[in-house]
């Protein structure tokens, strides 16, 4: 009966180690088609000086391309922005709610070993202290 447990619980690890493996590769590839399309897009890229409206959560702002090099941009703004302004959608750090006290555990009673038992003794009469002096 414990041995069909033990194969159970061995095929549940063997599972749940096949299905993160298969994630990690979905993830990637969902990495390498995000970058693929990013490289795409940014091959097209305005030119220096083009006026365009930057458009982020809600945030229209108008702007111009300030530099673009190997597929990068800068973008100035017309007026200045607010960090408030920008980061409005990014939630509010909370505070964390203080851990549980974690207790040592307790110490379980086992019986010693003879080889255990042996040095205890040894260290019990042959110390240059003795128990009970």
């Amino acid at each position: 009966m414990e041995h069909e447990h033990a194969s159970d619980a061995a095929a549940a690890h063997a599972r749940a180690n096949r299905l993160g493996i298969l994630g990690m590769v979905a993830a990637m590839a969902c990495f390498i088609v995000n970058d693929t399309m990013v490289k795409y897009a940014s091959e097209s890229l305005p030119a220096e000086g083009t006026r365009v409206l930057f458009r982020r959560d809600g945030l229209s702002v108008p702007s111009r391309i300030a530099w673009s090099h190997a597929g990068h941009a800068g973008v100035e703004f017309d007026f200045p922005l607010f960090p408030r302004e920008l980061l409005r959608h990014v939630p509010t750090k909370q505070p964390k709610a203080p851990l549980p006290i974690k207790r040592r555990p307790g110490i379980a009673a086992q019986p010693l070993t003879p080889a255990e038992r042996a040095l205890i003794e040894r260290w019990a009469t042959e110390s240059p202290n003795k128990l009970g002096e």
